[in-house]
């Protein structure tokens, strides 16, 4: 299967193979069911999307029970060298991206029921700038609204969403950390993407 998805001449190509025996032909249904497919992911309806709905359903009972997580459940097969590359809650924002353009990862939770409530990537966030605080005493850690980060000095770091732009958008809170980092008197303000950061801190660090 392959789509290019194309937007104001800016786009990215999307691969699904079938190849291998295992694939049982999910990736030919998925395409033929591609839309009612993202609708049960993202929204859990649809009147032909029993299967995102399973998916989205599973995925919700992996945060009550953490042994169920494609995570861990995806370490008994033998590709483990690209399961750094995998990010399951990553990829549900980036189904329901394709599936409402108007949706803004981070921001808004997929999963979750209470849209009041910090999303899980904000948690996340959270974690990741108290993990670095630890690890590299002399930054002091900082929480504004939705957003997390560190200053150093006059410098300031705030950790992005991977899906979010480089500038201000609608879809993201670009403006609200360079607003943020402008009131605590910062020089410079840095955006790093909570997927680097929760991968290779250190190269993080170094760059």
């Amino acid at each position: 299967m392959h789509r290019v998805l194309v937007d104001d001449g800016h786009g990215a190509e999307l691969y699904l193979a079938d190849a291998h025996p295992n694939g049982a032909g999910l990736v030919e249904w998925g395409e033929r069911n591609w839309s009612t497919l993202l609708e049960g992911c993202v929204r859990g309806t649809g009147d032909a999307s029993r299967m995102g709905r399973l998916i989205r359903d599973e995925l919700a009972r992996a945060g009550r029970e953490p042994w169920r997580s494609p995570d861990i459940l995806l370490r008994g097969f033998r590709n483990r060298q690209v399961h750094g590359l995998l990010d399951w809650r990553l990829g549900l924002d980036l189904l329901a991206t394709l599936f409402d353009e108007s949706f803004r990862p981070g921001l808004d939770d997929v999963l979750a029921g209470d849209a009041s409530a910090p999303s899980a990537w904000e948690l996340h966030a959270r974690e990741l700038v108290s993990q670095y605080a630890a690890a590299f005493p002399g930054c002091r850690p900082l929480q504004c609204e939705r957003l997390s980060g560190w200053q150093e000095g006059v410098d300031m770091t705030v950790v992005v969403h991977p899906l979010w732009a480089g500038y201000a958008g609608p879809n993201n809170a670009v403006e609200l950390a360079t607003q943020w980092a402008a009131r605590q008197g910062a020089r410079s303000v840095r955006l790093v993407d909570s997927f680097n950061l929760s991968r290779r801190m250190v190269w993080v660090r170094g760059n």
